[in-house]
This record gives structure tokens, sequence and C-alpha cells, in this order.
């Protein structure tokens, strides 16, 4: 599957060495062929994708690992509910 930047997903299994992230939600920070950089939106015991995100948040993911989820799906949080509609009017 392709990813794009803005897209919301969702880690289905543990990508070079880290297991925190199975099962989180994050956006698509930038996209390629072999790796996506996922900010997750809880820690998952990783880095802050070159200063790109919140420290430990951020993990580069192979696509294999990632499932696209709904625009809804995985908004828990008022903080969640604004990085979406922050999103949707860039993507506008």
């Amino acid at each position: 599957m392709t990813f794009q930047v803005g897209d919301r997903v969702r880690a289905i299994q543990a990508y070079d060495g880290n297991y925190d992230i199975v099962g989180r939600y994050g956006t698509v920070r930038s996209a390629g062929t072999y790796e996506c950089a996922i900010e997750f939106d809880d820690a998952v015991e990783g880095h802050d994708l070159g200063g790109s995100c919140q420290d430990r948040h951020g993990w580069n993911v192979g696509p294999e690992c990632l499932e696209h989820v709904s625009t809804c799906e995985g908004i828990r949080s008022i903080g969640d509910f604004f990085r979406h509609i922050e999103r949707a009017e860039v993507t506008s």
C-alpha cells in the first residue's frame, strides 16, 4: 500500500525492533518506498524524526507494518481532534 503525508495509520507489527509501536495510531510525516516517517500520537520510545515531532513520538516504519485508518479512527483526545482538523485544512 502507498501512503501519503498526512495519512492516519496504525502500526500492525513491530519494525526495526520497536514493539511499542504495535497498535498505536499516528500520522505519516514523510513517505518513501521502503519506510514512512510516522509521528505517533503517544510516546513509542522512538525519536523526534529529526526535529519534526515531539521527542519519543517518531519512528520510521516499513509500509508493510502499517494499515491506513479512517479519518475518525484513532482520535482519542482533543489534541488528536485538533491535529486531524489541521490536516484537513491543509489538504482542502
